[in-house]
């Protein structure tokens, strides 16, 4: 049976269930399933968070990279003065752009900008958005000239520096984005504060099986980003023989099952297995029956799971993104390889 929060309630086809959460390591609740934003265009994004919160979600997943944190306050600040909800109620996370890691100073400088255009406090959540970091105050995508790749000791140098804005109140959490196994193992066996979540690009193509097993095994919590196979990403990231997993023939035949749409299965697959869901909308009407997907996560079985992951390339010798659709190849410079980015086949030592 899943957790239940006690927060905020959805009601599907008269039925009531409450909203599900993941436990941090600090005993903390985070909702399993937020409302991501990116890709929400500045005009629009306000409107979705206040439609987000007055539809039930308490958890809102953000970043500077997305250039529209000042919207995304605006919303926030619209639904806790009209007392929709306390501020302490909300989950809220953000991430650090790879532009502001090199140094404590650019560390501090950051949140203190981030915090300024959520008009925030504190945050629940702060992520390091990727481990491959670029020269200070370059733009996004980076001119290969301007990266700095993945360095572990710059990686737990920046780590520190997050650490300190724990001590300070600023953030309550910290953790990783676009982390694999390998490079999350070479942080656990350094990091003081404990990384609380991973933020990983997951559906059912891209199960993320061994990542999640690994991170439930050292107690750390897993985002899905990207959970309906990124419909809506720029053409930049598209690719000829990217997986459709919204329409896979699995996923609409679990929809006719459930009474539910092929959204909503998605969805309540990552519910169902304890891994946080963040879909993107700015509709209300989706945003609506998004979150409706906690009551499909209670109908579904573990066959249905089952069913669902054995759609999953990421180990496929056949297939070349390997179920990926946000493959990263931005970071494809000086000696980056597809392996070195994501590291799918590292295995822990015995």
């Amino acid at each position: 049976r899943l957790p239940r929060h006690p927060l905020a309630s959805v009601t599907m086809a008269a039925e009531a269930v409450d909203v599900p959460y993941a436990t941090l390591h600090t005993g903390a609740k985070m909702p399993l399933i937020g409302l991501g934003t990116w890709n929400s265009a500045p005009g629009e994004v306000k409107a979705a968070v206040i439609d987000a919160v007055e539809a039930g979600y308490r958890h809102i997943d953000g970043a500077a990279m997305y250039k529209n944190e000042k919207e995304v306050g605006e919303g926030i600040a619209d639904v806790v003065g009209r007392g929709v909800v306390k501020r302490e109620e909300l989950f809220v996370t953000s991430k650090l752009p790879p532009w502001a890691t090199t140094s404590p100073e650019l560390v501090s400088a950051q949140l203190t900008e981030t915090l300024s255009d959520l008009g925030l406090e504190y945050l629940d959540l702060w992520l390091i958005h990727w481990p491959f970091f670029t020269k200070a105050g370059t733009g996004f995508p980076p001119a290969d000239e301007d990266q700095l790749g993945y360095n572990p000791e710059q990686y737990l140098a920046t780590w520190r520096a997050m650490e300190a804005e724990v001590a300070a109140g600023r953030v309550k959490h910290i953790g990783c984005s676009n982390v694999s196994n390998k490079k999350l193992a070479a942080l656990l066996a350094e990091a003081t504060v404990k990384p609380a979540v991973n933020q990983v690009e997951c559906h059912p193509t891209l199960a993320q099986t061994k990542l999640v097993a690994f991170h439930k095994a050292h107690g750390v919590v897993v985002t899905a980003y990207s959970p309906l196979g990124s419909p809506g990403r720029p053409d930049r990231l598209r690719g000829d023989d990217d997986p459709h997993p919204m329409s896979s023939e699995v996923t609409t035949k679990i929809a006719e099952e459930l009474g539910a749409t092929p959204a909503q299965v998605l969805i309540a697959y990552q519910i169902k297995r304890g891994v946080v869901v963040i879909p993107k909308s700015v509709t209300k009407s989706r945003i609506v029956e998004n979150f409706a997907s906690v009551a499909v996560a209670h109908r579904m079985t573990d066959a249905h799971v089952e069913a669902l992951t054995g759609l999953d390339l990421q180990f496929s010798t056949e297939v070349t993104g390997k179920g990926r659709l946000i493959k990263g190849g931005t970071w494809l410079s000086g000696d980056a390889t597809w392996e070195s980015l994501w590291d799918d086949d590292w295995e822990p030592e015995a």
